[in-house]
């Protein structure tokens, strides 16, 4: 493996600039419908880009300035202001749509001949997570938003919902799991029809559930109040009950034996073995993103 990706490296990995060029060119679209709505539900035009514009119409429009105060306004403050404010959440949807733009953009830039060469790293996950220097090709934000503009040769790196889920399915033989998801033109069934999880990416709500994300990180990413996903978390847990006890066995067997076997081999992390709980429950969450590859 390290040899193909030194190889890849050295070659350039293909990139398809007419795809990548659409997928522009529709985020582009998607930022100017988002931008529309920001400004009606805000009653004002405003540069969305623009700290101090941005800053104003939240402390004048909402009445954020003692919560505000002097901070700079990052997608994390942006996310946390967005729970309990929906107006904020247009500008959380625009902020990751232009930070995907960026990525897109930096890539077709950094393009040769059709080709990239970026540097793979392995080591700055815990999971072992591929990622890469230079070009941002495997960034979570919008997961496989670039995988079909890039050569076959290196699309089985990014990570897939699909060969995870079907992992889980056959692993853990949890009926729930497989018969609510065998429709994905309309998502997940059982979630659609919950009060709080009918407007997520089920999926991504679900493997972000899987792999043991925190409470206020998930409560960050899908703009829901903390009572809302514990409510939900809970829920799902109890629907696919087979599936989570599987889990807690697998991060059971991992911490007793310092490593984690699954179909690519071993893995060991050195936080498994801690005497610190936090560090165990990482490195175990860490075994569990490992195990399915996301």
């Amino acid at each position: 493996m390290p040899s193909f990706r030194r190889r890849l490296e050295f070659q350039g990995v293909h990139v398809d600039l007419n795809k990548l060029g659409k997928l522009r060119d529709g985020l582009l679209d998607g930022v100017a419908v988002v931008k529309e709505r920001t400004w009606e539900s805000f009653g004002e035009k405003m540069d969305l880009d623009s700290s101090k514009e941005l800053t104003a119409a939240l402390k004048d429009h909402l009445d954020l300035a003692a919560v505000i105060g002097a901070k700079s306004l990052s997608l994390r403050v942006l996310e946390e202001l967005a729970i309990p404010h929906r107006d904020v959440r247009h500008i959380v949807e625009y902020k990751r749509m232009r930070k995907q733009l960026r990525r897109i953009e930096s890539i077709a830039a950094a393009a040769k001949a059709n080709r990239v060469y970026p540097l793979f790293n392995q080591v700055r996950s815990p999971s072992g997570r591929l990622s890469s220097s230079g070009l941002s090709l495997f960034d979570e934000d919008g997961l496989n938003i670039v995988r079909p503009c890039l050569g076959t040769a290196l699309r089985d790196f990014f990570p897939s919902r699909r060969k995870a889920f079907h992992f889980l399915e056959t692993e853990t033989k949890d009926r729930h799991l497989k018969s609510d998801r065998s429709e994905q033109h309309c998502g997940n069934k059982f979630m659609a029809k919950h009060v709080t999880m009918k407007g997520l990416d089920h999926d991504e709500f679900l493997l972000s559930v899987i792999c043991g994300e925190s409470g206020p990180a998930m409560s960050r990413r899908f703009t829901l109040e903390r009572m809302e996903v514990e409510s939900a978390c809970h829920d799902v847990k109890v629907r696919y009950n087979k599936l989570f006890e599987w889990l807690s066995r697998f991060r059971e067997d991992a911490t007793k034996r310092g490593y984690v076997t699954g179909p690519r081999g071993h893995k060991y992390l050195a936080g498994l073995t801690s005497s610190n709980i936090e560090k165990r429950k990482k490195a175990a969450d860490a075994c569990v993103r490992w195990l399915v590859e996301w």
